[in-house]
């Protein structure tokens, strides 16, 4: 090749290979130690954006349920002021009929049962009568 081969300079030169060799063993073990770190980072931010998401949904939906619990009480009030409570009130008015009649009924009852009374009464007396004009 043209030149002399001199020991001592070869010897430099592995010696220099091994000092590389061992610089980027430790670069390495760095480089892996800055990329775990970097993706525990990542990890992290990636879990704080999911629960963002999570929470995000949730008041969405809790607002969701809040505007339709509202509406359906509205509803529910709307249906009941315009449908039952008329018919409630049909009700309770022919409740106080079916209660006034009932009371003239016991009234009327009652009269006749003093006349019935009163008619036994009658009978009984006219019966002595005739008894005592027949004796």
């Amino acid at each position: 090749f043209g030149t002399k081969f001199r020991p001592y300079q070869a010897l430099k030169w592995a010696n220099n290979a091994r000092l590389i060799g061992q610089g980027l063993s430790f670069a390495g073990s760095a480089l892996e130690i800055v990329a775990t770190f970097a993706e525990e980072k990542a990890e992290a931010k990636r879990r704080e954006a999911e629960a963002r998401a999570r929470e995000s949904v949730y008041r969405h939906f809790t607002d969701i349920n809040n505007v339709i619990d509202t509406e359906f009480d509205e509803a529910e009030k709307c249906y009941t002021s315009e449908n039952i409570k008329p018919e409630l009130e049909k009700i309770s008015v022919q409740l106080n009929e079916l209660r006034s009649v009932q009371t003239k009924r016991k009234a009327s009852f009652a009269d006749l049962e003093k006349l019935l009374n009163r008619t036994n009464t009658l009978i009984n007396e006219i019966q002595t009568e005739n008894k005592q004009s027949a004796a």
